[in-house]
């Protein structure tokens, strides 16, 4: 069942992306058409906007379940918008697109069997994420507000992309931890290395050797880039669910890809320009048209967007091993501070109850380590049925009952949910008292 949700969950994605990524060509006024740098981008759009329902939600305490229906509102929103605006862009796609078919050079043997490795490393990655589910430090940290909202229906601030997880596991009736390690990888890791694979045809255009092995050096740092606890929510092996990862390998990564165009646009412009001073400085074989050629040669063949692209990749990769030798010397208190929140985390859960009407906490259930459950008070009986339900959501037996006083106003609850068959322990005053009146 859950590959049959998933695959219908993929081509939902797919088909949301897909146009999103042709709204912002024609926002960008952008001619290309290959189908990965559509999606690639595409996927970015979608997921920032649900950041941005997300915490809008947050902020004015709408639920989830209204976060995206505003996210769905949102898309179909641009949709709408784009077929008024370039609704000529889908038929000229597909034209281009078997054009490209056609007209495609033929690959060597080397080049193919290099894309059917490169290509088999992403299938292996998805896999190992699918099956064996690692578990970075802190992963069940930063997977617990996904929980919590799923279980609640409250949006948490600061976690959009969580919010998004908790949405989509209550709409397929999933927990958000089953979620990401079954549904997610494919989804989210094919968007990331779709992005990278239109880095590198915008560095290298048509040399698709040079692209491959950009993609594969991408490849390797995705799999063994966890060399330091900083590196931790960005390394896609442990972390492709996290907003970190995100903004570093989707936001940022696109953003990249404009810089390089806008950098690529302006040469033409530059040649122009070089073409109208050439025209007025003379006839071919003086001075100053040769001096004029070298300022030629020197601003188009260094500075290009394939040399800045690089340049970028040399800065980012001395900047991230500068962090690394920085980060040494606090890893150990990182990973003791992070092991301490996880225990706390995992240790004990609280979760109040406020009754509907009320106002004000009636009671308080405790969930531990182990799965045992504590309540403490509970009210009067005009609670015990809703207090029953609340209760049965994080397990079937009370392990200890505190009871707030032996009056009707503290014990009703308590009686009623006794009375339905829920399985209940001790029972206490808060005095520590035995309550004599449990039997």
């Amino acid at each position: 069942m859950i590959v049959i949700v998933s695959l219908v969950l993929y081509l939902f994605f797919f088909i949301l992306a897909f146009i999103a990524g042709f709204v912002l060509r024609a926002l960008t006024g952008h001619r290309s058409m290959e189908i990965v740098t559509i999606y690639a981008q595409g996927m970015t759009v979608i997921l920032l906007i649900f950041c941005v329902c997300s915490e809008f939600c947050a902020f004015s305490g709408a639920s989830i379940k209204f976060a995206g229906a505003l996210w769905l509102a949102a898309i179909f929103t641009l949709e709408i918008f784009f077929l008024f605006m370039d609704a000529g862009r889908f038929p000229r796609f597909f034209k281009s697109f078997r054009a490209g078919l056609r007209n495609r050079k033929k690959e060597s043997a080397l080049t193919l069997i290099f894309a059917a490795v490169v290509i088999l490393i992403i299938i292996l990655q998805m896999i190992f994420l699918i099956r064996y589910a690692p578990e970075g430090p802190d992963v069940l940290g930063r997977l617990s507000d996904a929980t919590f909202s799923g279980e609640t229906g409250q949006v948490v601030h600061g976690s959009p992309l969580m919010m998004l997880y908790a949405w989509l596991s209550d709409l397929i009736r999933v927990h958000p931890m089953t979620l990401v390690y079954t549904v997610l990888p494919p989804l989210m890791l094919s968007m990331y290395y779709s992005i990278e694979w239109s880095l590198a045809r915008k560095l290298f255009a048509d040399d698709t050797d040079k692209c491959l092995f950009m993609l594969f050096i991408f490849e390797l740092l995705h799999i063994f880039g966890f060399q330091s606890a900083f590196f931790t929510k960005t390394t896609l092996l442990l972390s492709y669910f996290s907003e970190e990862a995100f903004l570093v390998h989707g936001v940022l990564a696109t953003a990249l890809w404009f810089v390089l165009d806008r950098v690529e646009k302006r040469q033409p412009v530059k040649e122009k320009a070089a073409e109208a001073q050439q025209i007025a400085y003379g006839p071919v074989g003086t001075e100053t048209e040769e001096s004029f050629e070298e300022e030629w040669d020197m601003n188009h063949r260094i500075v290009n967007s394939r040399n800045v692209g690089i340049a970028l990749i040399v800065l980012a990769v001395c900047f991230a091993g500068m962090i690394l030798v920085l980060n040494r010397k606090i890893n150990n208190l990182h990973e003791a501070a992070a092991g301490l929140q996880e225990n706390i985390q995992q240790s004990l859960r609280a979760y109040e109850f406020i009754p509907e009407g009320s106002g004000k906490a009636e009671g308080l259930v405790l969930v531990q380590s182990n799965g045992a459950l504590l309540v403490t008070g509970g009210g009067s009986d005009a609670y015990g049925d809703e207090l029953y339900e609340f209760i049965t959501k994080y397990g079937n037996r009370v392990d200890c009952w505190y009871l707030t006083g032996e009056g009707e106003e503290s014990t009703g609850a308590y009686k009623v949910c006794k009375k339905r068959g829920l399985d209940i322990g001790s029972v206490y005053l808060m005095n520590l008292k035995e309550y004599k009146g449990k039997k």
